[in-house]
């Protein structure tokens, strides 16, 4: 039972409150007793319970918040089916038409991989089919964009080896040239013989009549397709075996321009005299006209045919126009197989490729129909 001390009293004395202890019966005290053993046994009860109903709060809360945490994680895509959640099955679906769904929804994903699916509703974009798309588009753009720089590149170096090549045959010609104008007084004394032959020579055709040369590898029913009505001239090679190639003057891949008249043919070809000559000895010209040959006429002028493959005559031999002189080839500095054929007027040296004029001028005066 509660002790009221009262506080306005005088203090008790010891030995008083030891009288007042003394009166408690003995079997309060063994009440006591008992209860002192109880009381720990219900606080501790009490305490359990309260440690369980705290723990189940906090799981709870802790459930909650987590619960909430993964939906604000989770992006959805509203137009992607969720395959996180089992669908459920037609029951009235048998298992084949069950395997065919299955199949036709796998395909469905399988098409919408790759870039193709971005940007359309109801599909599901396939993730390494996207990089394996950017990566192959990338490397088509890489690709392009090196073919254009190569393409650029070669252009360039095929300009710049078409400059150097023409440069070097400005240069090789320019040397030859000078070599051509060393000699010329040789050939103008060699010009001037040839025209006192050629004179004689027609003398004696007009006595003896006008009849082909020794060596002009033609019969005379086939003379009609070589040589001019009046006979005074030849096309060097017939059309019928040749075709009309650069012309005089012409600006290409020539060192200034084109110093005569092409007739492209094949190898081996025949070439003929344009008009009655004497074959030149050899010049310095040989240095881009490959194999050739020179011919002086009794005008004062000269015709020279280059690029053969092979020559027919030999130095000081008189021929008439339609005598095979040599064969079609691809000597010196040519491209391709054709004759190159160029015509000096009188006064001019053979050889100085830009004192040449037109030979098809020069063969049409000689009544060569062309």
């Amino acid at each position: 039972m509660p002790i009221r001390v009262n506080l306005r009293a005088p203090r008790p004395r010891v030995n008083d409150l030891a009288d007042d202890f003394s009166d408690i019966d003995d079997s309060t005290d063994q009440q006591g007793r008992l209860g002192g053993l109880v009381r720990p046994v219900v606080a501790s009860l009490v305490v359990g319970m309260l440690g369980v109903g705290v723990a189940v709060g906090v799981f709870t809360a802790s459930a909650s918040n987590s619960d909430e945490q993964d939906l604000s994680s989770v992006v959805v895509d509203e137009n992607t089916p969720d395959q996180s959640k089992a669908a459920p099955i037609d029951e009235n679906l048998t298992a084949e038409q069950v395997a065919a769904k299955k199949s036709d929804e796998q395909s469905r994903e399988t098409s919408a991989g790759g870039l193709q699916g971005f940007g359309q509703r109801g599909t599901t974009v396939n993730r390494s089919s996207v990089r394996s798309a950017l990566d192959a588009s990338i490397t088509n753009g890489t690709t392009s964009t090196r073919n254009t720089r190569l393409k650029a590149d070669s252009s360039k170096v095929t300009l710049t080896q078409a400059q150097a090549e023409a440069k070097e045959r400005e240069e090789l010609m320019a040397a030859d040239v000078a070599k051509v104008k060393k000699e010329a007084k040789r050939i103008e004394e060699e010009k001037r013989k040839a025209e006192e032959l050629l004179k004689k020579q027609r003398e004696l055709a007009k006595k003896a009549g006008d009849a082909p040369g020794p060596n002009s590898g033609v019969n005379l029913g086939d003379l009609s397709a070589v040589i001019s009505q009046g006979g005074g001239g030849a096309l060097p090679v017939p059309l019928g075996r040749a075709t009309i190639g650069a012309h005089w003057g012409q600006v290409g891949s020539w060192s200034r321009y084109h110093t005569g008249q092409d007739f492209p043919a094949a190898t081996g070809t025949p070439i003929y005299a344009a008009a009655s000559g004497v074959v030149s000895s050899n010049t310095s010209a040989g240095g881009w006209a490959g194999t050739y040959v020179v011919l002086h006429h009794a005008n004062g002028g000269s015709t020279l045919y280059a690029h053969m493959s092979a020559k027919n005559v030999r130095p000081g031999q008189v021929v008439k126009a339609g005598d095979v002189i040599g064969f079609v080839g691809n000597t010196g500095r040519s491209f391709g197989s054709h004759l190159h054929f160029e015509y000096y007027p009188p006064g001019t040296t053979p050889g100085d490729v830009y004192a040449a004029s037109d030979p098809m001028a020069f063969l049409r005066s000689l009544g060569v129909r062309i």
